[in-house]
Formats: C-alpha cells, sequence, structure tokens
C-alpha cells in the first residue's frame, strides 16, 4: 500500500501493473499486489514488485538470490560461463575466469570482497527450504 506497482509502472512505460485508489480517511493505498514478481525494466534492471511487507517471504527471495547472485554482480558478466567447471562458485576454483579477471584487475577487489560476504551469508540456504 505504499506504490510500489507504481513506481514500476511510472519506471517502465510497458508495465500495466494494477494499482489501487489511495484511501481518503488513511491518506495511503490499499494492498492490491497478492504475489511477489520479479520484472526485468527495459534497461536490464531487475525489480521485486511485493504485496505489503507483512507477507513478504524473505527467505524464498534469497534462495533466488543464492542460485543467481554471480549475475548480480555486473562485472562478472563478461566472465561467467567461461569457467572451467559448471556450477563454478567463484570463490575458490582453479580454472576460474572470475577469480582470473579478479587476478588481473578487470575486477575490483571490493566488490569480489562483497560477493564472498554474500556467498558466506547465503551459503546456509538449502534448496529444499523452497516453498513448492
Amino acid at each position: 500500500g505504499v506504490g510500489k506497482s507504481s513506481i514500476l509502472n511510472a519506471l517502465d512505460t510497458d508495465f500495466h501493473l494494477q494499482v489501487g485508489e489511495v484511501s481518503t480517511a488513511l491518506g495511503r493505498g490499499r494492498h492490491t499486489t497478492r504475489h511477489v514478481e520479479l520484472h526485468r525494466l527495459s534497461c536490464g534492471a531487475e525489480v521485486v514488485d511485493t504485496p505489503g511487507f507483512s507477507s513478504f517471504d524473505g527467505a524464498e527471495l534469497n534462495l533466488e538470490l543464492k542460485r543467481r547472485l554471480p549475475e548480480t554482480f555486473r562485472e562478472f558478466a563478461p566472465f561467467l560461463g567461461q569457467c572451467r567447471f559448471v556450477g563454478c562458485s567463484h570463490t575458490r576454483e582453479k580454472g576460474c575466469a572470475v577469480l582470473e579477471a579478479l587476478r588481473k584487475g578487470d575486477i575490483q577487489k571490493s566488490r569480489h570482497d562483497s560477493y564472498l560476504r554474500l556467498c558466506e551469508e547465503l551459503k546456509p540456504l538449502q534448496d529444499w527450504q523452497e516453498k513448492k
């Protein structure tokens, strides 16, 4: 009820997300969004439209983030898919194109350090925890 869908509609004219009227009694919007949905903006950015945070399931979003973490680091993009092993975590594997780019200075150490911190934070999450 704070205008997340309205903001997405304003950011990209291709979006036609349902929005509700502002309540005159409360001075804010009413909850219209009923599910979590990932949207890609025309600029390539991805954003999540969610229901009101009282029903927001962060664990589900964190599982998806864990699966797609390397993609969220723009600097990694040119090197993804070039690693020696499929499923490379880009943390310590031999033949990792991301680590090689880091060694050459094509990726800043501070950015890779941020990636490693997020990997550690997300490591305890298991795919079996996902609600089907």
